[in-house]
């Protein structure tokens, strides 16, 4: 059962091919009820007649798991509303942040550079595609500056986790003397 969303924003995009990378047919994700984000779709996807074909570099095209509530799905078109679309979105967004939350606050109680941390996240989430095979300068510099300004981006949400960690601590010493 094959249903495609749309995800306007480039690093959303990214981080749900991270999320279910490993499991592909094509271009489609396969999307298992043991993830949230698969349990969520499960439980949101829709029912027509007629076949979604749009197509596009923002369209996601996820490949349901066979469930009691997919059932349906063998016999009609899965597809989900406009409303579902962005619950699914938000949901994808609100996970990537606790993701770079947690992954910000284990490399700061590790003792990695802020940079590293930020760097590492970029890259293992596959938010930046570096092209090793780049032999031209202009090029390199270009890739560089893109990679720099997406650090500059993750530091500066960084910064506003490390003053809202220090604010609760400000009031946990506050109240309990600490």
């Amino acid at each position: 059962m094959r249903v495609k969303i749309s995800i306007k924003d480039k690093d959303t995009r990214a981080y749900i091919r991270y999320l279910f990378g490993n499991d592909t047919e094509g271009d489609a994700l396969r999307l298992s009820r043991q993830h949230p984000i698969g349990l969520l779709c499960c439980a949101l996807v829709s029912y027509c007649d007629s076949i979604d074909n749009r197509v596009g570099d923002d369209i996601v095209t996820f490949i349901l798991p066979c469930a009691v509530s997919t059932r349906s799905g063998h016999t009609k078109h899965c597809h989900f509303t406009i409303e579902d679309e962005g619950k699914i979105v938000d949901c994808i967004s609100s996970m990537k942040k606790l993701d770079f939350h947690q992954h910000w606050v284990n490399g700061l109680t590790s003792g990695v550079r802020k940079k590293d941390i930020i760097e590492s996240y970029i890259l293992t989430r596959g938010l930046f595609d570096i092209n090793a095979d780049s032999q031209n300068k202009t090029a390199y510099r270009l890739q560089q500056r893109l990679l720099n300004s997406k650090i500059k981006n993750y530091y500066d949400k960084a910064n506003v986790i490390d003053k809202k960690i220090k604010e609760e601590q400000l009031k946990y010493t506050k109240r309990y003397g600490i």
